[in-house]
């Protein structure tokens, strides 16, 4: 029989479980993170429209002066740059904008706090041509210490909002004023979270793999033990079946002896006496004829052999009279056999509960459970007691001269197999008044 390696449930679980912990914390990390970045933008873009719209409004007049200028290709000097920087600086002190733009209505930086990006032109940038057009817009720029690959710039999380200036008397925008705003506390605050959430998301889970390494474990052990015992169930079948096998031959054997030794050597017997008196009778010897009486009795005795032959093999009364009465008879027989064996049979049940099977069995198990008990012929009482109890068969052998202890004999081991296999429970008990109790149950 091949050898079949069995399923490793514990190291499985632990790899494939801890693969999927991993997958979940990050998951988790990862739907954290999104949220926070969404967050992030509404908070701050909510904080630099309204700072944008303060500092605009503080320096409008001056500010719309100083656009229809630079729209009409005139430069601002530095005192006036220096002058509108001031009075933005002092409006916009103790906030968090770190640089302030005005783009002139062609998209030319006309005014920056960093003096080197004057006079570029932004005019394909789509945040300016979205204010141009008179609407406000933000854009975040965010970089956190999590982005392994990307490169560090001047301009790591800021949020740039870009809002109209003004309009002329042609109803179109004379320029964009646009501020970036450090957001650098908020992604500091975010990461911290998330790295708390990461360690209190992986402890949580940690504690689970623990719980559930701890069921599994436990689980393996359960199925461990229960494959032990579809081990050795395989294994009492598998002796169960030898022993079955060889019973059958062993009876077999035993029908084949008694049919030779016994009934084929009367019916000889029989046979030779009827041709000596066949020929005594062809020859007018009456005396002869006369002897044919004796004849009677030995196929009288022939006869009665071999009806208990048959009722050993599998008794009518069974089918006929039931359980009940095939247990008396099987009683009677054996104390006619056995004078110093006293076997008393009671049973109390309703031959109609029990199935023409479980009869079977039942037979079965007492005329093994007797033939192993009478094998040491020894002066004792054996009480045999078949009754209901509830939606229970109930078996009772009582021998006043077996040990409780000692190994059960071959016929008693194939009787509990027996049992077993047809669904009962078979147990064996020492008995109060001394000798031992075998018991089986079966559900009705």
């Amino acid at each position: 029989m091949p050898k079949y390696q069995s399923f490793k449930l514990l190291p499985f679980f632990s790899v494939t479980s801890l693969l999927g912990i991993v997958v979940a914390a990050a998951l988790v990390t990862l739907l954290y993170r999104q949220t926070a970045i969404a967050e992030l933008v509404d908070l701050g873009e909510q904080q630099n429209i309204g700072l944008a719209q303060t500092a605009l409004n503080s320096v409008h007049e001056q500010l719309a002066l100083f656009l229809r200028r630079a729209n009409t290709g005139s430069q601002a000097t530095d005192t006036e740059i220096e002058t509108l920087e001031a009075k933005l600086k002092a409006v916009l002190r103790n906030t968090s904008v770190v640089r302030i733009k005005v783009y002139s209505r062609a998209g030319i930086v006309v005014f920056s706090t960093k003096r080197s990006q004057i006079g570029r032109d932004q005019s394909d940038n789509p945040a300016f041509v979205v204010a141009r057009g008179g609407d406000i817009t933000s854009k975040l720029i965010f970089r956190d210490h999590f982005n392994f690959f990307d490169q560090e710039t001047e301009e790591d999380n800021l949020i740039q909002t870009y809002m109209p200036v003004g309009r002329d008397s042609d109803a179109a925008e004379i320029g964009v004023f646009e501020i970036y705003t450090d957001v650098n506390p908020l992604v500091a605050d975010i990461s911290h979270m998330e790295v708390l959430i990461v360690i209190g998301t992986g402890t949580v889970f940690l504690l689970l793999y623990a719980l559930l390494l701890t069921v599994v474990h436990r689980a393996g052990r359960i199925i461990a033990r229960q494959q032990l015992t579809i081990a050795e169930r395989n294994k009492t079948l598998e002796l169960l079946s030898a022993q079955l096998l060889d019973a059958q031959e062993t009876e077999r054997k035993r029908v084949a002896i008694e049919l030779h030794e016994g009934i084929a050597q009367t019916l000889s017997a029989i046979k030779f006496h009827l041709e000596i008196a066949e020929q005594s009778t062809a020859n007018g010897d009456e005396g002869r004829a006369m002897k044919l009486d004796g004849l009677v009795k030995v196929i009288q005795g022939t006869i009665q052999e071999v009806r208990t032959m048959a009722m050993q093999l599998r008794p009518p009364s069974l089918d006929d009279l039931g359980i009940g009465a095939t247990l008396s008879w099987l009683s009677r027989q054996l104390s006619e056999i056995y004078p110093e064996i006293t076997v008393e049979a009671q049973a109390t049940v309703d031959e109609e509960r029990i199935p023409r099977q479980l009869r079977v069995v039942v037979y079965r198990t007492v005329q093994e459970a007797l033939a192993a008990m009478t094998r040491c012929n020894v002066p004792r009482t054996i009480q045999l007691v078949l009754r209901e109890s509830g939606a229970l068969l109930r078996l009772e052998i009582t021998d006043s001269a077996m040990s409780a202890t000692a190994p059960l004999e071959p016929d008693l081991s194939i009787a509990s197999q027996r049992i077993l296999m047809s669904g009962g429970v078979f147990t064996v008990q020492a008995s109060p008044s001394g000798g031992a109790v075998l018991s089986a149950e079966w559900d009705l």
